[in-house]
């Protein structure tokens, strides 16, 4: 049997009101929780605290984070249940991802996964790119018109107030 794994990217708002140590703790905790599913973890970013915009749950700041992970899409929503469930994540985000976002390619397997898909993505993204430069090609207008130098412009101009005076 065959097991279609997904890239999926979790972004995380994790309480303000815990303290450096706590929340350290608890993203560590939410790694092991996630490891012991068929989740595989490929790229985490750092913990960073972080200033909203506006408050969200009478909390004007939060500890962002980012998980790069490969799952079955059936894994990703029993997940996103115990996400749901946990009173310290204030706000989480679950995308569905093609290929991880370059500045995160530190993991060699991530990297491999990528080139793969990248030389099929440019082969399809190479046959559009030359039927739209056929068409706006088509689509323009003559030759294209030569530049007026500034000199050409003076001698004009002084020839037509010459015929004025």
């Amino acid at each position: 049997k065959f097991i279609f794994m997904k890239l999926y990217e979790i972004n995380l708002h994790l309480s303000g009101k815990l303290d450096d140590k706590e929340v350290t703790g608890f993203w560590e905790e939410l790694k092991k929780k996630i490891a012991k599913t068929k989740i595989k973890i490929l790229k985490e970013t750092p913990l960073k605290k972080i200033s909203l915009a506006y408050p969200l749950e009478r909390q004007n700041y939060v500890f962002n984070g980012c998980l790069f992970v490969e799952a079955q899409p059936e894994e990703i929503k029993n997940c996103e249940k115990s996400l749901t469930i946990d009173n310290n994540i204030l706000r989480f985000l679950i995308l569905k991802r093609n290929s991880v976002p370059f500045k995160f390619l530190d993991n060699p397997i991530v990297k491999e996964k990528v080139k793969t898909k990248s030389v099929k993505q440019s082969a399809k993204q190479s046959t559009k790119t030359t039927k739209k430069t056929a068409h706006k090609t088509l689509l323009k207008k003559g030759p294209k018109k030569a530049k007026i130098k500034l000199e050409d412009i003076d001698k004009s101009l002084e020839k037509l107030l010459e015929k004025e005076i």
